[in-house]
């Protein structure tokens, strides 16, 4: 009996590491995670409170960035009726993000009426 093989995939000409995207532009998020990755963050008890207001709000941003992908990953799976214990796990995820992200906000209010206090 002959099986059947699937078609081989052809391996991308752009070099490992270039950072060029499928269109042919410089991947500006991939570049921003290598710049942030090479330096240390101030400890946020060094850091002003804009700077830790700023801090709060790159990093929810890149939180939600990342659950936005994850659902549309665990829809796609869903869709094509595929289900592993990895679902359930970014399902759990997800939900503590959610929180995450509820905290973070409060946060960045609690820091923004504390900088209004200080300028009264």
């Amino acid at each position: 009996m002959m099986q059947h093989r699937r078609p081989r995939r052809t391996r991308s000409r752009t070099p490992p590491g270039s950072n060029v995207g499928s269109t042919g532009t410089t991947n500006a998020r991939q570049n921003t995670r290598a710049s942030r990755q090479e330096e240390p963050r101030k400890p946020l008890g060094d850091m002003t409170a804009a700077e830790r207001q700023a801090w709060l709000l790159e990093h929810r941003t890149e939180l939600e960035d990342f659950c936005s992908y994850a659902q549309e990953w665990t829809k796609g799976r869903e869709q094509r009726s595929i289900h592993t214990g990895n679902d359930d796990r970014y399902d759990q995820f997800l939900e503590r993000a959610a929180d995450l992200i509820r905290g973070l906000d409060e946060l960045r209010e609690l820091i923004g009426e504390a900088i209004q206090e200080e300028e009264q």
